[in-house]
């Protein structure tokens, strides 16, 4: 499967999954916390960046799910770390 997320989108998927066990983290628990993101944030960019993860998410089937787990975390060429540093 080709990836369909871009950048901002992988560095949230990982955050999200970083201390699950990816094989028992289903798309809906993802779609759960993207829901409660949606539902407290603010910030318009990020408001978006989370929407438009939600409706590429929405769109898969359990196939194409299951493949996406078996690559995260995603490799990106920056890091939540970097992020914070500036």
């Amino acid at each position: 499967m080709i990836n369909i997320f871009d950048i901002d989108e992988q560095i949230v998927i990982n955050r999200t999954t970083a201390a699950e066990q990816l094989n028992k983290f289903t798309k809906a628990k993802l779609l759960n916390r993207i829901d409660f993101v949606l539902a407290i944030i603010e910030d318009k960019d990020i408001y978006n960046l989370y929407e438009g993860l939600k409706d590429k998410i929405i769109v898969m089937t359990e196939d194409e799910w299951g493949q996406i787990k078996d690559v995260l975390p995603f490799k990106t060429p920056y890091s939540e770390e970097d992020l914070a540093a500036g």
